[in-house]
């Protein structure tokens, strides 16, 4: 037995120890065809007559290769299973099922495999679900964390067994297990997708952490203690009193005591935030945007009623001495236009009526009318680095004003429409205005009115 063969079975050795895994019970395997999956399943096999565990296999074909490419790969997993004589569970996706329009394809293609194989885990009645991350892997998530602002959590990386998730490898550096298959000959596949430098992590491996390296030469102890801090800290600090969450319909709605929630630290309701908003999305990968998530935890009402904001597929709302989080619905509006609204004009747009009237001195009379169902309509400037959804996508409202040739100077001439729903409307101009008058109607009546006069003829609006 050769030295990496040694080292890479003791590794694997004290994973499955861990993991306390009784005899006949199965292992599915996340296989890609890649080095690292083929070198994992071929040591497996082996260590599977010492642990007396079944091995089965998960397989994902996403659709956005070239056609001999994929089948290539697909007959190339085919036989690979059928050698070891395991289960092999195939799922493929036609080519333009994933489209990347929400979050990018990357994320795409990681949420349609992470539905799949969470639910054969327990279709298949398997004990863990099996990945072949390496180091190499860990050391791209940690950066692509950093960048991202991650937290705390995100910060202490990859676990090597977390929940029924086991990651054998994650100690291990690429390089070895291509060293591994080539002494033990085991063929497996070339993603030419992982070339492609449109992809996060692609770009990440080719070019930023090679310059990294090229910086810091000891980058991979420094990160390797870094994590053990960051785990360290984790100790430190209280986790989320998520147990104090109550549901009584399924877990659609969540609710606790309204001062208990805020007698926590800032970090603590946060985290309980994020956790409701994982238990609706477990088979997703979608965020929240944590600036939104401290606008909701950050102030404490002492009113009987009050909504701390709805936004992002959650809402969180104050009723009596209980905090209730529901799914806020946001209703996908299909016309969205950008359109410049003259004097004497009126526009309707998904309840919400426009009317701008020419005043003496060539200013315009704003009427603003909806329905009190999404009461209160709020007017403010736009925080920093907020977005607009417009037909050609989303876009920051900054970067929207320089190119409609607003001076930054002018910018805070920008008004925000807001309602329950979110951002419904941006109003930009590019000369000065002032408020004259503001009324707001009680919200007992059937509508809301809002009264802006503009110093300005055309007032140009962009609808989401």
């Amino acid at each position: 037995m050769s030295s990496i063969e040694k080292t890479l079975l003791q590794e694997i050795d004290k994973n499955l120890s861990l993991a306390k895994l009784a005899p006949g019970q199965r292992l599915l395997l996340a296989f890609s065809g890649g080095p690292d999956s083929r070198s994992l399943l071929h040591m497996l096999s082996l260590l599977s007559k010492t642990y007396r565990f079944d091995i089965q296999l998960g397989y994902v074909e996403h659709g956005l290769r070239s056609s001999p490419e994929r089948k290539e790969e697909l007959r190339m997993v085919t036989a690979t299973a059928a050698r070891y004589q395991v289960p092999l569970y195939v799922l493929n996706l036609p080519p333009g099922c994933i489209t990347g329009q929400h979050d990018g394809i990357e994320a795409g293609a990681r949420r349609y495999r992470h539905v799949f194989l969470h639910k054969l885990l327990r279709v298949s009645g398997a004990r863990y679900l099996v990945f072949g991350h390496t180091w190499d892997d860990q050391v791209e998530t940690l950066i692509m964390r950093f960048f991202q602002g991650s937290g705390l959590e995100g910060l202490t990386g990859m676990s090597g067994l977390e929940g029924p998730i086991m990651r054998p490898l994650l100690k291990v550096k690429k390089r070895t297990l291509l060293e591994y298959s080539r002494v033990h000959g085991l063929g497996y596949s070339q993603d030419s997708s992982n070339t492609e430098k449109k992809y996060l992590r692609n770009r990440l491996r080719l070019e930023l952490i090679p310059r990294i390296r090229d910086i810091f030469p000891g980058l991979d102890l420094s990160l390797e203690n870094f994590i053990h801090k960051m785990r360290s800290l984790e100790e430190l600090i209280p986790p989320p009193k998520s147990s104090e969450l109550i549901s009584d319909d399924g877990g659609r709605t969540f609710y606790m005591d309204h001062d208990l929630f805020f007698s926590w630290s800032l970090y603590q309701r946060t985290e309980v935030v994020y956790e409701v908003f994982d238990r609706w999305n477990e088979s997703e990968n979608r965020r929240l945007p944590y600036r939104f998530v401290l606008d909701l935890c950050r102030r404490r009402s002492e009113d009987t009623r009050h909504s701390y904001g709805c936004g992002h597929g959650i809402a969180m709302e104050k009723e009596g001495s209980l905090l209730f989080w529901r799914p806020c619905i946001v209703p996908k509006l299909k016309k969205r236009y950008l359109k410049v609204i003259k004097a004497d004009t009126q526009v309707k747009y998904s309840g919400l009526s426009f009317k701008a009237t020419r005043r003496r001195g060539g200013a315009c009379l704003l009427r603003l009318e909806t329905a009190v169902k999404y009461a209160p309509w709020i007017l403010r400037s736009p925080g920093e680095g907020e977005r607009i959804t417009l037909p050609e996508g989303s876009k920051r409202i900054g970067e929207l004003l320089r190119e409609r040739e607003v001076s930054p100077s002018r910018e805070n001439s920008c008004v925000v429409v807001e309602d329950r729903r979110g951002i419904l409307a941006l109003l930009f101009l590019g000369r000065n205005f002032w408020y004259r008058k503001s009324l707001l109607a009680d919200t007992n009546v059937e509508s809301d009115i809002y009264y802006i006069e503009l110093a300005m003829t055309d007032l140009e609006m962009s609808f989401e």
